[in-house]
């Protein structure tokens, strides 16, 4: 399932230290859809950061500077989000890849099964199981209430456990309404989202991310149009905070708020929705100030949903 963990997992074990010690170079590629060669191929290159790389798109030109460039290399390739089961075009991207030394290792991370099976990991596979939901509370609690009060984190938390039951132990889930309820002071307040019809919405459970849904419309209105720009991007592209902004501005999202100026009003929206779980993987500068981040595929396809499907979504919520 989308948001269970596999990326996360994938970036452990890409990150650990002995891995890094092990290979002689570490290449991430986020697939996701569609299944894209020369794309891949291209990432796979500036992975290697070999000189003279090949300018072409011709795939087979990519394929062959891959096979000399690994050459003798053990490789560690994670290739995140693959969706397509064609064996063809995954033949294509392997073949050059087994000119690497013995003991490279390809990842991939998939939400089918088939997927795993035409990459030839069935004795491979690690099926992620959903957290337990004391887990699941725990990651919760964390964002939500542990920098309130003992007593006041204390009266909220049986509604809390009711409200982490929705989580169906997706940790992606957790950290969206952890940071939902960090917002939320009154027991009331709380009660409100517990008993949200949100959760009742059947007719798009299929396509959207309940938790993230739920985020999205809590947003005060001059807000939501700012994760939406978002769409603008292809998964997992690397988002530049400071640039995010400066294009939030230009589309005269922000107006001046007690006289703060619109750089101001931009950090505070973009903090909202770190807090929020709309963005992931985020870089820092010395200082521990974040300065680039990505956005979860999940929350991507949401608001690819959204901005697809507003009206209908807003007719189902009035129809509850």
């Amino acid at each position: 399932m989308g948001g269970i963990g596999k990326t996360t997992l994938a970036q452990l074990a890409y990150n650990d230290e002995k891995v890094q010690a092990h290979f002689d170079n570490k290449i991430w590629v986020c697939v996701s859809d569609p299944f894209d060669e020369i794309k891949i191929s291209k990432a796979i290159i500036d992975g290697l950061k070999k000189g003279n790389s090949p300018a072409s798109n011709e795939l087979q030109i990519l394929v062959q500077f891959i096979h000399e460039s690994v050459k003798g290399k053990k490789v560690f390739l994670v290739l995140d989000d693959v969706w397509n089961q064609d064996y063809r075009k995954w033949e294509q991207l392997k073949l050059p890849l087994q000119n690497g030394a013995v003991g490279s290792r390809i990842l991939v991370t998939t939400r089918k099964e088939e997927v795993a099976r035409m990459v030839g990991a069935s004795t491979d596979m690690i099926n992620l199981k959903v957290l337990r939901e004391e887990n699941c509370w725990v990651l919760f609690y964390h964002i939500a209430l542990a920098d309130r009060e003992k007593n006041e984190s204390k009266g909220l938390e049986f509604i809390g456990k009711e409200i982490v039951k929705k989580c169906k132990g997706l940790p992606l889930a957790a950290k969206a309404l952890g940071g939902l309820m960090h917002y939320k002071e009154t027991r009331k307040q709380w009660e409100d989202v517990l008993n949200s019809k949100i959760w009742n919405v059947d007719e798009i459970e299929e396509q959207v991310f309940q938790p993230v849904l739920l985020s999205h419309y809590d947003l005060a209105p001059a807000i939501k149009r700012c994760p939406l720009y978002c769409v603008i991007f292809p998964k997992d592209y690397n988002i530049v905070k400071d640039e995010l902004i400066e294009l939030w501005m230009s589309q005269n999202y922000l107006n001046s708020i007690r006289n703060k100026e619109k750089e101001e009003v931009g950090e505070m929206y973009f903090d909202n929705l770190v807090m929020r779980s709309f963005f992931q993987e985020f870089e820092k500068d010395d200082l521990g100030n974040i300065t680039g981040c990505k956005m979860h595929d999940v929350v991507h396809d949401f608001l690819q949903f959204l901005t697809e499907n507003e009206c209908f979504v807003l007719v189902i919520l009035i129809r509850q």
